[in-house]
């Protein structure tokens, strides 16, 4: 996985472009209380334009407290599907949100973007795993190819440029393709990472973030390639729940002893959210190779 630019890691952040294809989510745990991803939504949903009301209008619902949450819907914005073949120079791509909230059909053609595109390195985050590995047994790359073929035309293989059909792969994985689940906290290491560590990704990693728990992955640290860490962050401080510090020192151990990079986003430090902070003197911006 490449690095991305000096600008984006000195805000913390381990991409480069935001890949929106799925406007809407699904809570599903504890970790998606205080979601970000609602709150922009639910800014966005209440503009004029008529672009970001499209893709954010009515998706959120507010609690009593007045806190943003994702009401269940899901809209695919299929207009964003060929976008990465505009960059001609390769960034890593996360996709947000959630793409196995799409369809088969929705997600093959995603993946046909991605095939095409392995100038880019994609980090797809999921906290419902378990939809992955039906996905990967149903589609080969030649059917997500051909799917793409038939659902944008011609200007699909415009789009490919040098890449052709011929360099199709026979099966998974994708080599450009990072697989990553959420583990807020043991709970969902437990309920997850099984999922993960049996579907056909070329890199596995994993979000502790945000960080609600102390986490234990060691059963699993033969199988994961990547961690990224962080504390809750939210614009409602009086909501935010604290991460303890021995927490991140445990994940920092882990990583350690397996040798998986580690990548410590952010973490309270001298009272205060610190982007890349620190830890024991140790600043964590790693990636893998």
């Amino acid at each position: 996985m490449r690095r991305p630019t000096a600008d984006r890691l000195k805000k913390a952040m381990w991409w480069d472009k935001a890949w929106s294809l799925v406007s809407g989510c699904v809570p599903v745990s504890d970790g998606c209380a205080n979601c970000w991803a609602a709150e922009q939504a639910d800014t966005r949903g209440y503009q004029e334009s008529k672009t970001m009301q499209h893709r954010y209008g009515g998706l959120t619902l507010r609690t009593g407290n007045g806190v943003p949450y994702f009401n269940g819907e899901i809209r695919f914005m299929y207009k964003d599907l060929l976008k990465p073949f505009s960059q001609l120079t390769g960034r890593v791509f996360s996709i947000w949100t959630d793409l196995w909230h799409g369809t088969p059909e929705q997600i093959a053609l995603a993946f046909a973007t991605m095939m095409a595109t392995q100038r880019h390195d994609y980090v797809i985050c999921t906290k419902i795993p378990e939809r992955m590995l039906a996905f990967f047994e149903a589609y080969t790359p030649m059917d997500c190819w051909r799917y793409a073929l038939e659902y944008h035309g011609p200007k699909f293989q415009r789009a490919c440029g040098r890449f052709t059909v011929d360099q199709v792969p026979a099966t998974w994985p994708l080599p450009n393709v990072i697989g990553m689940v959420t583990v807020e906290s043991q709970e969902h290491v437990l309920k997850r990472l099984p999922h993960l560590i049996v579907t056909p990704f070329a890199t596995r990693a994993i979000a502790c973030e945000p960080l609600l728990g102390p986490v234990d992955f060691s059963q699993y640290g033969n199988a994961i390639d990547w961690v990224t860490a962080g504390c809750e962050v939210t614009r409602k401080s009086w909501l935010k729940r604290r991460a303890d510090r021995d927490w991140f020192r445990h994940i920092a151990w882990q990583c350690d002893a397996f040798s998986i990079p580690l990548f410590l986003k952010q973490m309270e430090y001298c009272s205060r959210v610190a982007k890349l902070p620190p830890l024991d003197d140790v600043v964590y911006d790693q990636f893998p190779e």
